[in-house]
């Protein structure tokens, strides 16, 4: 089956958190304690909210694989200034299905979706959506994955603040200090994970003396 993680994990309840195959962000501190943080464009899930960089993670990705390369699609922070220290898992909820996501190509039924048609695949059921870059999928429940959902945030370091470039997934880019994150409309399950996160940072950076 050739699919990437884009699409939506489904509690039993409805609750949506987008990579089908988990998610994963990257907590980065420089060396005076300043934490790179991603306002989310309003079109994103959550959009509006202040948080780290991170997306859905991808087959056979890692979470520091996913964290480092979202990382770069959303601020132009290359890896090769990023010294990764711990990661952990700081969400985790059971799943009913999720809504994976393939390409919809054909051009008469893709003018269909974009007038507002419903258009089901004939042989996986999946439903034509416009979305990811305004472009036309199938969006295709899918039971056979993992019975959990977990959001792994990867806790690194870099030298300095280093200069980004905010792209379409962000409204704005900041790096802001992490004694007065909180001062921000922080993503709830962002907020949640702050005071492990400070922790955890503190234990790794204590363990690399």
């Amino acid at each position: 089956m050739d699919y990437q993680g884009d699409g939506w994990a489904v509690m039993g309840d409805g609750t949506r958190f987008w990579g089908v195959l988990g998610a994963a962000g990257l907590f980065l501190v420089s060396p005076d304690d300043y934490v790179l943080m991603q306002l989310r464009a309003a079109w994103t899930n959550r959009g509006g909210t202040w948080a780290v960089p991170g997306g859905a993670r991808n087959p056979g990705e890692t979470a520091v694989d996913a964290a480092l390369r979202e990382t770069w699609e959303e601020t132009c922070v290359e890896s090769g200034h990023i010294k990764v220290l711990g990661e952990c898992v700081t969400s985790e909820f059971p799943l009913s299905h999720v809504l994976r996501r393939e390409p919809l190509n054909e051009e008469a039924l893709l003018e269909r979706v974009e007038h507002g048609d419903e258009v089901f695949h004939p042989d996986h059921g999946g439903q034509g959506i416009i979305g990811l870059g305004n472009r036309g999928w199938w969006e295709i429940k899918d039971e056979n994955f993992s019975e959990k959902w977990t959001y792994t945030t990867v806790i690194a370091e870099c030298d300095e603040q280093l200069a980004f470039t905010a792209t379409s997934e962000s409204s704005d880019l900041a790096w802001h200090h992490i004694d007065k994150l909180e001062e921000l409309d922080l993503l709830p399950a962002f907020k949640d994970a702050l005071p492990t996160l400070r922790q955890e940072l503190k234990r790794l950076r204590a363990a690399g003396d």
